[in-house]
Parts: C-alpha cells; structure tokens; sequence
C-alpha cells in the first residue's frame, strides 16, 4: 500500500519511497539506504510524469557500480 508523505512523496509498506521532481527532470527512488534517481518526462499541461520501461535506473554513490 502507499501512503502520501507529502505533495511530491510516497511511501510504500514494501519497503520503498518515491519522490517526484519533475521540474527537475527526475524521480527520487529510494530503498534505505539506496537512493536512484529515474529520469521522467512531464507531461505538458498535467500533474503527471512519464517512466519508460528502457529507462535507466542510475544509483547514486556508494551503490552506483
């Protein structure tokens, strides 16, 4: 189940949290203690953003090898 945590972030009894910064061009995903940043596509006119499945999922350090 999610819970929204704030008006760009959720959190998910799996384990996960995920932080919106489409302005930025960026998703926050995050497994504690692992941080990834997913980048999106907003969509124009929308509060939505767009993940493509070829998307690449990039770590930040120390877990970005």
């Amino acid at each position: 189940m999610l819970r929204k945590k704030l008006f760009n972030q959720v959190e998910s009894d799996a384990g996960f949290n995920v932080k919106i910064r489409a302005f930025k061009g960026y998703v926050e995903y995050g497994e504690a203690p692992r941080m990834a940043r997913v980048p999106v596509q907003p969509v124009f006119g929308r509060a939505v953003v767009t993940v493509y499945m070829d998307t690449p999922v990039k770590w930040n350090p120390p877990y970005s090898s």
